[in-house]
């Protein structure tokens, strides 16, 4: 019989480049029929838009090629020796006994069986299942197993011609794409750079392989559309753009006009007093209209049902939403992460998540279209807290960046105007050590040590009794007894990976469902918290400010093809709940499009406090008071390098999101597409497509004082 395999060390030279040379070719239409599957996954991803026909094209052309190039590599250096390695195994093996053979596979059985089993009660119920993404594992095990399979197809030059007939065709196709289809070529990139599991790695290797000045933006890979000028470092897509300078730096096709500098001096004027009649009289942007559904419990069975009795609701009997104080009031800013605004009840969420949330919005001023400053904590927070967007902000550089001391905080200027200031925080990227414990007199963050990896257990009880417990110590008393006060609660609990609590609503096995326990959750203690204060008297004349820093994917194909958050600017991720209660505020929908930059001026403006002129955001306190002046556009921004840096904004009811290494532009109208499914960037007239993107490169470009981070090695929070 004659071997598989030939016994190692039995080939000449010339025999090894021959048979190398096979698992070259093999392993390249491996990586073809990979390339294929891989593209097919991309362009078919639930929640994306779908394609025309010259992107599918290039899509398919550019993966394919891609896998080819990297199987062909991987055959070549690595093919020879899997196959002596596989057939020292298989001769080994092959010495072995038909009963040794199977006491060795039961017991490999066992040993597999019992780590699994381990692996699961160490750590199953924390990993949400549906949301694992299978391909990229799947299609690394398909390349060598098809790889191996067709080195050995019995007719070798079969294999030849087919081999070389991809690659050719491969070649051809994607040179005809680069020379006549660069737009092609250029959503093909960015559809696998963002979508794709092995195409995302390939697209960034293939970017610096064929980035001719380096800056990062390969005009090799999809012409114009990448890098309109790859020999020049200082042109690529992002880059700042000159006004009216006859260069189009950023490749979007033209140079910026001076006309935007103009308009958006115009949107960010603040309106005078004279100006308010007009401003008053003047009906405001059509409105996205939500129903708030009634929050009916009496579904819950009564085990579940009890959590709501046992301790009541905020009672609010004295809390009534007092007029305005004469001095500064106390204000308690609670923020709850990754909580999505179409999640709760207040905002029309069917399911009985937000009862508590829901109670207090009554006495609140809910802003309907509030809108984070970017997708993630890091972009989230430290404008909130700064009154400045990310990349302005002096920080080190790093996954997690740290704050630097010459920023000026809110909490920084509260205590400087003669208010207390408190903090008490449960995820590890606001612990002291990242620079966001400046300015406060108290910071709490000792549930991390309290609760290791506190990321995968409950923390939202402790944070609220941390803070009662605080309120009730003799320090506070003490501080607080002629001088008001500034609270920041910070609950983590809906964030991944989600946690199912027993006693609160079961809504399903799903993510989605769990998400939905983990709010209710949440939900209940905050309830305590207020209410806890409340039976206090501490919220008498108290500003109650409650948001999120951003909120979450739950569905592939709802939003826009991608779970959790980072990836995208859509509104899944960026619009989030913001209501403002108590000391003064006249409860209202405002429909006014806002910002969480917003806040911290906000804070200064009522505390009474001098304007901030770093501030970029504006003090929302004529809209607390029941006035509806226009606001400037909206802006956020996604600054990962590693995952298509972002710039968006919304100017109502447009919104817009700017790709950055593609210059890709979309544009939706939030009025008639609330969900984000229709791309208007292609549709709308050219005046205004152009005032729109115009507008938001002029932010993005001249507006900030985007800053480089210090490099100083930090820890990372995990």
């Amino acid at each position: 019989m004659t071997p598989v395999f030939p016994a190692a060390g039995s080939m000449k030279p010339t025999r090894a480049i021959v048979w190398s040379s096979r698992h070259g070719i093999g392993w390249a239409v491996a990586g073809a029929l990979v390339g294929l599957m891989d593209a097919l996954l991309a362009i078919t991803r639930p929640g994306t838009e779908s394609l025309q026909w010259p992107v599918v094209a290039a899509t398919l052309t550019l993966d394919v090629t891609l896998h080819i190039l990297l199987g062909a590599v991987l055959g070549l250096a690595l093919g020879r020796g899997a196959v002596l390695a596989a057939t020292g195994f298989w001769s080994r093996w092959c010495r072995l006994t038909p009963r040794t053979r199977r006491w060795v596979a039961g017991l490999s059985g066992v040993a597999a069986g019992a780590g699994l089993a381990l692996a699961w009660a160490a750590i199953g119920q924390w990993i949400e299942w549906d949301a694992v993404d299978w391909r990229l594992p799947l299609l690394a095990l398909s390349l060598p197993i098809v790889g191996l399979a067709a080195s050995e197809l019995p007719d070798r030059s079969r294999q030849l011609i087919v081999a070389l007939g991809l690659l050719v065709i491969g070649g051809v196709t994607g040179a005809n794409l680069w020379s006549n289809g660069a737009q092609s070529t250029g959503d093909a990139a960015a559809r696998l750079g963002q979508s794709a599991a092995s195409g995302q790695w390939l697209v960034i290797a293939a970017r610096g392989a064929l980035d001719g000045d380096g800056d990062g933006f390969p005009g090799g890979l999809c012409a114009g559309d990448c890098d309109c000028d790859d020999d020049a470092l200082e042109v690529h897509p992002g880059a700042a753009e000159v006004a009216d300078n006859g260069v189009d730096e950023d490749c979007d096709g033209q140079d910026l006009s001076h006309a935007a500098t103009l308009l958006f001096a115009q949107l960010m004027e603040p309106e005078t007093p004279e100006e308010d009649a007009v401003v008053a009289a003047t009906p405001p942007p059509e409105p996205f209209e939500m129903e708030v559904a009634e929050v009916d419990l009496a579904w819950l069975p009564t085990e579940l049902g009890r959590i709501y009795s046992s301790e009541p609701l905020i009672p609010f009997d004295a809390f009534q939403g007092p007029p305005a104080a004469t001095g500064p009031p106390n204000m308690l800013f609670i923020t709850i992460d990754t909580l999505r605004a179409d999640h709760l009840g207040f905002h029309g969420y069917s399911r009985a998540t937000s009862p508590n949330l829901d109670r207090l919005a009554e006495r609140c001023a809910i802003f309907d279209q509030a809108r984070a400053t970017g997708s993630q904590t890091r972009f989230s927070v430290p404008p909130m807290v700064t009154g400045k967007y990310f990349t302005e902000i002096a920080r080190t550089e790093g996954l997690w960046p740290r704050i630097l001391d010459e920023e000026v905080t809110v909490a920084e200027q509260l205590d400087e105007g003669g208010y207390h200031t408190a903090a008490f925080h449960s995820i590890s990227y606001l612990r002291a050590m990242y620079g966001f414990s400046q300015g406060f007199d108290h910071y709490d963050s000792s549930v991390l040590f309290e609760r290791p990896n506190s990321r995968f257990k409950p923390t939202s009880d402790y944070v609220t009794d941390k803070a009662l417990a605080y309120v009730d110590g003799e320090a506070f008393a003490k501080q607080t007894d002629e001088d008001p006060f500034f609270l920041w609660v910070y609950y983590s609990d809906p964030h991944s990976p989600y946690i199912f609590h027993r006693g609160f609503p079961s809504f399903g096995p799903w993510m989605k469902d769990v998400y939905d326990n983990e709010v209710a959750y949440t939900d209940h203690h905050v309830g305590r918290l207020l209410a806890g204060l409340e039976a206090r008297g501490l919220l008498d004349d108290t500003l109650i400010v409650l948001t999120s820093d951003h909120g979450e994917g739950l569905d592939e194909a709802e939003d826009h093809g991608h779970r959790y958050h980072g990836p995208n600017l859509h509104d899944e991720v960026v619009r989030v709940p913001l209501m403002v209660c108590g000391a003064g505020v006249v409860p209202r929908r405002v429909s006014t499009s806002v910002s969480l930059i917003d806040l911290a001026p906000t804070f200064v403006d009522i505390a009474g406090l001098d304007p901030s002129p770093s501030h970029r955001g504006v003090s929302l306190d004529p809209w607390l008071r029941g006035r509806d002046p226009a606001h400037p556009p909206v802006f956020f921004e996604k600054h990962k390098d590693s995952a298509l840096p972002q710039k968006g904004m919304v100017l109502w009811p447009h919104k817009v999101i700017l790709k950055m290494p593609y210059n890709q532009v979309k544009i939706y109208d939030l009025v008639r597409d609330p969900r984000e499914r229709f791309d208007l960037a292609e549709d709308l007239a050219a005046p205004l497509r152009s005032r729109l993107v115009g507008l938001l490169n002029h932010w993005a470009n001249e507006v900030l004082e985007v800053r480089d981070p210090l490099r100083v090695q930090t820890a990372q929070a995990p």
